[in-house]
């Protein structure tokens, strides 16, 4: 069992926010044992808004605009589901969050948050990467229930997952002017088509086993010149 991680530099979040948009081009993860340590985020009526990781049983990593200004008890977490229509898998609740001190909205930085849990979930946990996993080139694999094109508003109830390439710091902040290679990276494609999209954010962003990013922003999805933007999650979570 892995040590729960720290959010460094948090404040606690008293109480919904929607989820901005932000899997086109994936396919579907067809093996539980996969992925046990993605999670999808709904609301009590089981309407999927956002993704997740399982640091540790009582403790998920997600993206901020995932749950600021939402009561934590109305965030309903479901582990061990890769189809959301199936009852597999365990559930619980939210019972408190912390955002990184300083989030204001995803295009800003600081879009991660740590969510505890009203009860643990028996899933497998996914361990942190470390800070060198971010170079050009480095391929990751993102998880979610989101969008499979930016202007369908259905959605399919099974995990996908899509491969991207991590791009060049400078390449990012050549494309959007509000980049901050501290706090984020992107991954994409320059002729898109394969990207997260929206109800993905929070999703987690793996290399090589270990959580690298979650999905925060971008421009529509899988559009060309215009990669999906991920939290740097190794500039704000530590492992204990």
């Amino acid at each position: 069992m892995r040590l729960p991680a720290v959010l460094l530099l948090l404040v606690t979040a008293a109480t919904s926010a929607h989820a901005e948009p932000r899997i086109v081009g994936g396919e579907v993860v067809t093996s539980p044992a996969e992925a046990p340590w993605t999670v999808a985020l709904t609301t009590e009526s089981g309407y999927q808004f956002c993704g997740g990781a399982l640091l540790a049983p009582e403790q998920v990593a997600t993206a901020a605009h995932c749950v600021k200004d939402r009561e934590p008890a109305s965030i309903k977490v479901v582990g061990g589901r890769l189809n959301l229509n199936e009852p597999t898998g365990a559930t619980t609740t939210g019972r408190s969050y912390r955002l990184a001190e300083g989030y204001v909205t995803p295009s800003r930085g600081k879009d991660v948050a740590l969510l505890t849990l009203a009860d643990p979930l028996p899933q497998a946990t996914l361990p942190l990467a470390e800070s060198t996993v971010h170079m050009p080139g480095t391929v990751g694999t993102v998880y979610g229930w989101g969008r499979q094109a930016e202007t369908d508003p259905n959605k399919s109830p099974l995990l996908h997952k899509a491969y991207v390439p991590i791009w060049p710091d400078q390449q990012c902040a050549a494309t959007y002017a509000r980049y901050d290679a501290e706090a984020m990276f992107c991954a994409g494609y320059p002729d898109g088509g394969i990207d997260a999209c929206v109800d993905d954010s929070g999703g987690p962003f793996v290399v090589d086993g270990r959580l690298a990013g979650v999905v925060s922003w971008g421009i529509g999805c899988a559009r060309p010149n215009a990669p999906g933007v991920y939290t740097r999650v190794t500039t704000y979570l530590k492992p204990n």
